[in-house]
This record gives structure tokens, sequence and C-alpha cells, in this order.
């Protein structure tokens, strides 16, 4: 082969290859990506805790609407001349 037909050929394979690189390259992830990866673990830690919490806070006022219940169960189904007897943990609006 001669010289010219030579550089055409490896003229004409290297863009060809080039642009394989590129079509390879652009479905991977550069190596940038594994910092967000933490982050990501983080604020889903973030967001558990944040749930944990307001979980905790929903079974303390179930827990606090529970007692109110059995006080008023208690108040109500004493005999008709008993007082009540109610707790001072009702609310204002039931005293």
């Amino acid at each position: 082969m001669n010289t010219r037909v030579r550089t055409r050929l490896h003229s004409m394979k290297a863009p060809m290859k080039h642009e394989k690189e590129k079509v390879g390259m652009q479905g991977s992830k550069p190596n940038v990506a594994k910092k967000p990866a933490k982050n990501r673990q983080a604020s889903s830690r973030e967001r558990r805790i944040a749930l944990q919490e307001d979980v905790d806070e929903l079974k303390k006022q179930l827990r606090h609407e529970e007692n109110i219940h059995r006080a008023l169960e208690r108040a109500f189904s004493r005999p008709l001349g008993a007082l009540p007897r109610l707790p001072p943990y009702l609310p204002r609006t039931f005293l």
C-alpha cells in the first residue's frame, strides 16, 4: 500500500474511533457522581430521622388523646348522683 492510501485510512478510522469514545462517554457517569451519592445517603438519613421524630410526636399526641378519651368515658359512665372526676390534663373546652 502506498503512503497516501494508508494516510487516508488512518485519518478515516481515527474519527470513527473518536466518535465511539464520545458515544461511550455520554452513557457513563463521571467520577464526580460518587460525591452526590454520599450527599444522597446523608439526605435520606436526615429525612428518615425527621420522619421518625414526626412519628414519635404523633404517637405522643395519640397517647394524649387516648387518655382524654378514657377520662371522658369514665366521667360519663359514672352513676347520675356521683360527680365526675375530671383530670387536670383535659383541655379547657371539656372542663
